[in-house]
């Protein structure tokens, strides 16, 4: 019975979006520090595809500037000390 309860609890949560959707990104600047790599690089370009112009800021060994290069348009890098 216990485990019958979880179940039906843990179900309810598949009918919610997971994510709730923001608004238009056009017109906004989103700053991404640090991670050019991995989750960082995807959000970056997952805000630019969104239609917000994307700021990289990293360190001078990273790969800040091919990942802005990589996104094109509306899109630059920043090397932080």
């Amino acid at each position: 019975m216990y485990l019958s309860s979880i179940l039906r609890i843990g179900l309810g949560a598949y009918h919610r979006p997971l994510v709730r959707p923001l608004k238009q990104l056009e017109n906004t600047v989103a700053a991404v520090y640090w991670w050019t790599s991995g989750l960082g690089r995807g959000a970056a370009e997952w805000l630019h595809s969104q239609g917000a112009r994307v700021v990289i800021l990293d360190l001078p060994q990273s790969e800040g500037d091919s990942v802005a290069s990589s996104l094109g348009e509306n899109a630059c890098s920043f090397q932080l000390m």
